[in-house]
């Protein structure tokens, strides 16, 4: 399982990493794919605690910036804010067994202004994307 847990990581993360450059653009529906296989993989707990601290940094210095920026961009794409708050709520309170991981998640969120991101997702999930204002709602309670 945790092979598997490690080719989605691994897969999702090459999808993310390819669409870097256009972090400010309408995203593509593959993007999406990728950021909501990684929160899956994230939050499946079949992956172990060291896989994702293999990657800290790799989160740190490019997931977490990508997915708050994926936030910014709600009014246009909200299936894409949705997958990213998701994304970013099992950075914050998935790892368990690494209380170092998670701070340093939340670090880097508070870096990102990801609060404020995400408190604009979720005005406007609330005007009209109910998945979009239930992960933003939550991810909110995973900063906090």
């Amino acid at each position: 399982k945790d092979a598997i847990s490690s080719l989605l990581i691994d897969d999702a993360l090459e999808g993310i990493s390819e669409d870097q450059e256009n972090v400010g653009a309408p995203m593509p529906e593959l993007r999406r794919h990728a950021v909501t296989a990684l929160s899956n993989s994230i939050a499946n707990a079949a992956t172990s605690s060291a896989l994702l601290n293999d990657q800290s940094s790799f989160f740190a210095d490019d997931v977490v910036p990508a997915v708050v920026s994926d936030l910014r961009q709600a009014q246009s794409d909200p299936l894409m804010a949705a997958a990213s708050a998701r994304c970013l709520k099992g950075l914050v309170s998935g790892n368990r067994q690494s209380p170092a991981f998670r701070d340093d998640m939340k670090r880097v969120a508070a870096e990102c202004d990801a609060a404020e991101a995400l408190e604009k997702a979720l005005e406007a999930g609330q005007r009209g994307s109910s998945d979009l204002e239930r992960e933003s709602r939550r991810c909110l309670e995973a900063l906090s």
